[in-house]
């Protein structure tokens, strides 16, 4: 199991590390945000296994939508706060 999520793991901390830097992205643990992250996608991927998603009725593409909404922004700088 470790081969297959490292490299996602490795792919998503360097990429949020990049964008703290860059200043577009607020200071913090990217190893936690990164595992906050894959939690919501993976909590959600077991209850549809498990129970068929009986609460949202919405495509895995329209939830990887609102997932990455709701990650960016918490983790993203607005004009406001950069000044």
């Amino acid at each position: 199991m470790e081969s297959q999520v490292r490299p996602v793991y490795e792919l998503l901390t360097a990429y949020i590390r990049q964008r703290a830097r860059e200043g577009a992205f607020r200071k913090a643990d990217a190893v936690v945000l990164v595992r906050g992250f894959l939690g919501m996608v993976s909590h959600h991927s077991l209850i549809t296994l498990i129970y068929g998603d009986p609460f949202l009725r919405k495509s895995n593409r329209e939830m990887a939508r609102e997932f990455s909404r709701i990650f960016l922004q918490g983790v993203r700088i607005t004009s406001s706060k950069k000044r």
